[in-house]
């Protein structure tokens, strides 16, 4: 769910695929080299959140990410481990499953504002087509609270500046609006 790899694609992670670089503002991030074989696309570099980071940067190069109990790498059993985890962490959803979670990434980055663009590269698709249709599983209130974005985007004042308290529609100087006339 963290990085929006397909279940393969994380099961031949190594530590040698992790590393830090320094964003244009200076601050570090850290990114996971994804070598996708679905696609040419589908070999990326994508961002690692801190709180995964911390679990992975101790993965010694040569060793997988993503180990079994018996430290082997996850093969085409990859759906029966996520169901043992899942009875383990007691989450009991019969549709669940570790494909659930790239799709939820998708969604996850649509909501918070990313553009489709992004997000395609992000998930390693080669079609916009399959990002926008099938990875972006917004809910009716997701289209409802894009209305406060299209309100301020009319008013020209952006969400969170200091005057976004007192938000007025643009008046044209020759109208006859309440108090103009």
């Amino acid at each position: 769910m963290l990085c929006g790899c397909r279940p393969g694609e994380a099961a031949e992670c190594k530590g040698s695929d992790l590393e830090t670089v320094t964003s244009m503002s200076g601050d570090p991030v850290h990114i996971l080299h994804i070598r996708g074989t679905k696609t040419k696309a589908a070999d990326r570099r994508v961002p690692v959140p801190d709180e995964l980071y911390d679990l992975i940067k101790a993965v010694p190069p040569e060793e997988y990410i993503s180990v079994t109990r018996n430290h082997g790498k996850h093969g085409q059993n990859w759906s029966r481990h996520f169901r043992t985890f899942c009875e383990h962490a007691k989450i009991t959803a019969d549709d669940l499953s570790a494909y659930n979670l790239r799709h939820e990434y998708g969604t996850e980055c649509a909501r918070r504002g990313l553009d489709v663009r992004v997000i395609m590269r992000l998930m390693g698709h080669s079609s916009i087509k399959m990002t926008a249709e099938v990875y972006t599983n917004l809910e009716d209130s997701d289209v409802l609270s894009s209305v406060s974005t299209l309100r301020h985007v009319r008013s020209g004042v952006h969400p969170g500046s200091p005057s976004d308290q007192d938000v007025h529609p643009p008046v044209h100087p020759k109208s006859k609006a309440v108090g103009n006339a």
